[in-house]
């Protein structure tokens, strides 16, 4: 990636300053897991199933195909049909390949909302978990192109459905998923699919999405009510 080296493309740099303009990056993600394993020495899927994976019971989780007893059969929609695709691996793994069930997938946003603990597994201290979920975009810090009250971002996360939630979802061949927080409310939901819907599914997917939301909030309602 040096400047005229064989794996130089200007296309994989922006031309403003860093935190002057915001974009999307998968590669920077994968470059968060890159960092990870040159501080710990350890590869990622090994450091996130010794700090992560186990301390959180999340045994049905993991990076590598290798490694994944279970896997969900994914379809991929072509002319309006669905056709089974097999299991694949993704070269820049940590922007979104690892494979877990909503249960799992639970246990660490219940610890990443809670102060970085679950059930008395801590996985990161209060103030990085703090880190994690603070809206990064205030103040001097705010990118050129960012309206802070239309969209904002926490670390891998940032506002979505006119901001009234937080979180952050994804979709490759085969499969859709979103993980998300009302803060106002209180309520958490996951979503997975094992098909990447088209623009009708999309619409579909979005309600189903309102209707878990609607559902955690008589579910609440109802505890409240218990206690």
């Amino acid at each position: 990636m040096v400047r005229g080296g064989d794996e130089y493309d200007p296309a994989n740099f922006l031309p403003g300053a860093p935190g002057r303009h915001r974009e999307y990056s998968n590669i920077g993600a994968a470059l968060a897991g890159y960092i990870v394993e040159r501080a710990t020495g350890q590869r990622l899927d090994a450091w996130t199933r010794q700090h992560v994976f186990a301390p959180l019971r999340m045994d049905h989780t993991a990076w590598l195909l290798s490694q994944v007893p279970q896997h969900a059969r994914l379809y991929a929609v072509l002319d309006g049909v669905a056709a089974p695709i097999l299991p694949y691996a993704l070269v820049t793994y940590p922007d979104g390949g690892v494979r877990t069930s909503v249960s799992d997938l639970s246990r660490f946003f219940a610890a990443l909302l809670d102060g970085g603990q679950y059930r008395g597994a801590r996985i990161l201290a209060p103030e990085l978990a703090a880190e994690m979920l603070r809206f990064q975009y205030a103040g001097a810090a705010i990118p050129d192109n960012v309206d802070p009250a239309k969209v904002n971002s926490g670390i891998f996360w940032s506002t979505k459905l006119e901001t009234t939630l937080v979180g952050h979802g994804g979709s490759d061949p085969g499969l859709e998923t979103v993980m998300l927080y009302d803060p106002k409310a209180g309520v958490g939901l996951i979503l997975f699919t094992n098909t990447a819907p088209d623009e009708t599914g999309m619409k579909a997917y979005i309600a189903m999405v309102q209707l878990l939301r609607e559902r955690g909030l008589q579910l609440k309602a109802q505890t409240r009510t218990v206690r």
